[in-house]
């Protein structure tokens, strides 16, 4: 029997709600882009995890905010695993999170290099495929952090406890009849 996470997504916003909710707005091109494990930040308990993104932009322009001189980081995620069915109700991160040379209009929260795409959608295709990249479909997401959630886990540990006292009850019931005989 598989366990498939379920996720609690956000709903795609439109581009007026993606223009109130960032601080900073720019147009450019993702010249890098860099996946690393690393805690989450939705559920910081212990073996929940996300894929850190991080997306080098040039930037071309300025439509909302101050942007840095230079190129900027943007951090997207995607849920790596979670430990427990009830920490799997988190968004399951940025959709699309487009490759390399794709020219996009970024919508962003933060300040001094310490930059996050606005979720869900956050990250908008000017001109390239509208589609996550290449090492991006290639990561395992949504798995749980022990094989099986918590939950389970625990009736796992009561199904063990039961077949063992009902082993101990079944052999002291044999030992009071005394041996077979044929």
């Amino acid at each position: 029997m598989a366990v498939v996470p379920v996720r609690a997504d956000v709903a795609p916003a439109s581009p007026e709600e993606l223009r109130q909710r960032a601080t900073l707005i720019v147009e450019g091109v993702i010249e890098g882009l860099r996946v690393g494990g690393e805690p989450s930040e939705f559920e910081p308990g212990i073996g929940n995890t996300d894929w850190g993104i991080y997306l080098t932009l040039r930037v071309d322009g300025v439509l909302k905010g101050k942007a840095p001189a230079g190129p900027l980081v943007a951090r997207c995620f995607r849920v790596r695993q979670r430990r427990s069915l009830v920490e799997s109700l988190t968004p399951s991160g940025h959709h699309p999170i487009p490759g390399v040379g794709t020219r996009v209009t970024a919508h962003l929260n933060g300040e001094d290099g310490a930059w996050r795409v606005v979720l869900p959608n956050g990250i908008q295709v000017v001109d390239g495929p509208e589609s996550d990249a290449p090492e991006i479909r290639d990561l395992l997401s949504g798995g749980y952090a022990w094989l099986l959630p918590v939950e389970l886990w625990a009736l796992v540990g009561l199904a063990a406890g039961g077949i063992y006292l009902g082993g101990r009850v079944m052999r002291g019931i044999r030992k009071r009849k005394g041996p077979t005989r044929v």
